[in-house]
């Protein structure tokens, strides 16, 4: 009955994951893992203001249906990276995409009208 019991606990152990744990940080905090959503369609927008070090840029948009969001003055998006900013500047008229990661919309496409 013994040997049935150590079976049962070393195959839960390899089938939960734990047998094969990540050993570059402490048990219980393990790096988030991000979903991501869906892309939005192409949304029109005004550039209020781009900061290169936090990889942020703050739009002016209309509605993203995708996401269920009315359009914004101003908001916030955190950049898929920071060369997709990179060229951006306040009064800049653009497009871009967009998509949940985690619970952050995050700009995934971004193009300036006229460029």
């Amino acid at each position: 009955m013994r040997t049935v019991s150590i079976a049962l606990v070393a195959a839960f152990m390899t089938l939960s994951g734990y047998a094969f744990a990540c050993d570059d940080h402490a048990p219980g905090t393990e790096p988030a893992r991000h979903s991501v959503g869906r892309e939005s369609p192409w949304v029109a927008g005004d550039v209020r203001e781009v900061d290169l070090e936090e990889g942020t840029i703050t739009l002016a948009h209309g509605r993203i249906a995708s996401l269920r969001m009315e359009p914004m003055s101003s908001m916030l998006f955190k950049a898929a990276n920071s060369k997709l900013i990179a060229k951006a500047k306040s009064g800049d008229k653009v497009k871009f995409r967009v998509a949940m990661v985690g619970e952050q919309p995050t700009v995934t496409r971004l193009t300036i009208a006229g460029k």
